[in-house]
């Protein structure tokens, strides 16, 4: 199962796809999709990706 570690708000959070999760400091109607650029991992099966500090 493919994740990733995201960095928003100050804070991180592991997550994978159709995940929803409660993100302090950001506008936004609740329940709608977003869009993150911050991401720290990405984690696919055996395959693992990080960034120095972001993945491009």
């Amino acid at each position: 199962m493919a994740y990733a570690i995201i960095k928003t708000g100050g804070r991180q959070y592991r997550v994978a796809e159709g995940d929803t999760i409660d993100v302090d400091l950001l506008e936004g109607d609740a329940g709608h999709k977003m869009t993150f650029d911050d991401v720290l991992m990405h984690a696919d099966g055996d395959k693992f990706t990080h960034g120095s500090p972001s993945v491009t």
